[in-house]
């Protein structure tokens, strides 16, 4: 139970550091002045939680997914958010994120275009 209790220390933590560095590193809060509020939404939420490994304006720069070209369906995104990829070092998000949260990430990151 006590590593359980860390580990949600620990990503609640890290949430707190990417919001407060998402902007000096690049972040995507400047958001298109024609943006829907659920867009807005999501592009503050993925600057909070998922900015750090899936890097800024939701356009990945590395080897983590760019989750612009998720293949999955809404509904497959969710639960993917909500439940993680833990063998693949994505954690859960299901205790800090509700589904409308994650619904608006999704339509933040669909809002990006793909090159």
């Amino acid at each position: 139970m006590t590593f359980k209790i860390n580990r949600y220390l620990a990503l609640g933590a890290a949430l707190l550091s990417v919001a407060g560095s998402a902007l000096a590193m690049g972040g995507s809060s400047a958001g298109s002045p024609n943006e829907t509020p659920e867009v807005r939404k999501g592009r503050i939420l993925y600057d909070q939680a998922c900015y750090k490994c899936h890097g800024p304006g939701a356009v990945s720069g590395g080897t983590i997914p760019d989750l612009r070209r998720f293949k999955g369906n809404d509904d497959e995104f969710l639960a993917t958010v909500r439940e993680g990829r833990v063998p693949r070092g994505m954690p859960s998000w299901k205790e800090f994120l509700n589904d409308d949260e994650i619904r608006a990430i999704r339509a933040f990151v669909k809002s990006v275009p793909v090159n």
